[in-house]
């Protein structure tokens, strides 16, 4: 095995750990939606608001770290943005 493969399998171990918290993602954002449509039935504009807020993130820190991220290990840069979500 040379070092690219073991390179290749310690990424996809990386990629493949960061499932659970993508579910985790999806699950608190389906159990917010439904407590604000079901139990507070809100306006519409609130879950735009709520769109808004989870997506505002990604637009503001994502390409301020793009170019840490780029020099630094992905390993290092999926474990912190795990711990950081």
């Amino acid at each position: 095995m040379d070092n690219m493969d073991i390179h290749r399998k310690s990424l996809s171990r990386l990629l493949f750990g960061q499932v659970p918290a993508d579910f985790a993602d999806w699950v608190d954002f389906v159990a917010i939606t439904s407590l604000l449509a079901f139990h507070w039935q809100v306006e519409l504009e609130v879950y735009a608001l709520l769109s808004l807020a989870l997506g505002l993130p990604y637009l503001v820190v994502g390409p301020m770290l793009a170019k840490y991220i780029d020099k630094g290990s992905v390993g290092n840069a999926l474990i912190f943005s795990s711990l950081g979500r």
